[in-house]
């Protein structure tokens, strides 16, 4: 006779958040990543309520490299200019 258990799979998709919504802070529980200007990607190095902190580095401006934030008011930008396309969260892996 054999048998076999079999533990559950979490599946760990990640969930896009509302760039408009002003009231919405961040989760220190969740992991974030944001899609700059439609093309890259940053994962959250810090997590606050009111900011994630990212490393961005730009190709054509190396002036612009360095670590960054997007505040919870306006998730649609970094530094009055950058254009933030798109802020995606997921529960943390254990």
């Amino acid at each position: 006779m054999i048998i076999q258990i079999f533990k559950p799979v979490l599946v760990n998709k990640w969930v896009d958040i509302d760039l408009d919504d002003e009231a919405l802070h961040f989760n220190k529980d969740l992991e974030y990543q944001i899609e700059i200007k439609g093309k890259s990607f940053a994962n959250a190095i810090t997590v606050e309520r009111d900011n994630l902190w990212f490393f961005y580095s730009d190709v054509k401006n190396n002036q612009n490299n360095g670590i960054k934030n997007v505040q919870y008011q306006s998730k649609r930008e970094f530094e009055s200019k950058c254009l933030v396309t798109r802020i995606q969260c997921r529960m943390r892996n254990p």
